[in-house]
């Protein structure tokens, strides 16, 4: 794992991240720092979409959920086939995939493809799996930007 200095002080460790800017800090002292001097909105420089507004109750959640899956730093490793994320709220928006996801075999599954020796052997089988071939075609409907109801069998 790979350890970030503090971009504030330069001595300590980073263990947080800015939520407006995703600046790297170790302390609150480092944050009330960074937030009176030069803190500058993602939106304000060039990051996409990631601060939408979201009405709902678990919004702070979910703005913390995109957090995590958009790494700015990582940003050298996107290629082609990384999802946006407008397509990866699209995926946390739609309520049948939410239902899919209530389905303990498909969580179990999903958790061993993360921790597999070898993941293509291991997506490989989990393809054989209709709970989870499900899973994915609706995954990849609401990428392609088609509706989240459209693509289930009982709607």
């Amino acid at each position: 794992m790979t350890w970030i200095q503090c971009q504030v002080c330069e001595e300590e460790t980073s263990k947080y991240k800015c939520p407006k800017c995703a600046l790297q800090y170790c302390s609150v002292g480092c944050y009330k720092n960074h937030k009176e001097t030069n803190c500058v909105s993602l939106q304000e420089t060039k990051k996409p979409e990631c601060s939408s507004t979201v009405t709902t109750e678990g919004s702070q959640s979910y703005d913390k959920e995109m957090d995590i899956l958009f790494k700015p730093e990582d940003d050298e490793e996107a290629t082609e086939d990384t999802l946006s994320v407008h397509q990866l709220q699209q995926l946390g928006k739609c309520p049948d995939l939410h239902k899919l996801l209530e389905n303990p075999h498909l969580r179990d599954m999903m958790t061993g493809l993360t921790k597999a020796d070898n993941p293509r052997t291991a997506m490989d089988k989990a393809m054989q799996e209709p709970i989870f071939t499900e899973f994915v075609d609706q995954c990849l409907n609401i990428v392609e930007d088609k509706d989240c109801e459209d693509s289930l069998p009982w709607s």
